[in-house]
């Protein structure tokens, strides 16, 4: 009996540390939408504290607002270039409420963004990575 709680124990703790769960800061978000064919400028940045994870054993994001936000992943499209050349992970989802939208993460410079683009609507926020569980953080 001892034993088998013992390894029940330890198979939970392995699959914890070999979970990665990535979790971010944000600093400000910016909002841009469809007005005819075009987008719209961004917006002036605003200052907001939400904390973002990306769950790898539920295949989701989540953010963490005043209310949880989750993203279910459908598919990892990998690396790809924007019109204004930025490197960007492009990330297909349905939101919690059935849309469907695609994250991009990305860098510019030295600042990290999470990017949430649906049909008519943007939102990018500017990231700090704080911590990514199941691996060594640098």
């Amino acid at each position: 009996m001892k034993k088998t709680l013992f390894l029940l124990i330890f198979a939970l703790f392995f699959i914890n540390i070999n979970a990665q769960n990535y979790v971010s800061k944000t600093i400000n978000v910016r909002f841009s939408n469809i007005d005819g064919e075009k987008w719209t400028e961004w917006s002036a940045p605003d200052a907001v504290s939400v904390v973002i994870m990306e769950d790898t054993t539920t295949n989701s994001f989540k953010i963490f607002s005043n209310e949880l936000i989750e993203f279910t992943v459908i598919q990892y499209f990998g690396w790809n270039k924007t019109d204004n050349g930025v490197d960007v992970y492009v990330i297909n989802c349905v939101d919690d409420e059935g849309i469907r939208c695609d994250l991009w993460l990305g860098k510019i410079e030295e600042n990290n963004f999470f990017q949430i683009n649906y049909s008519d609507f943007k939102i990018n926020y500017r990231v700090k990575l704080l911590k990514w569980y199941g691996e060594k953080n640098d």
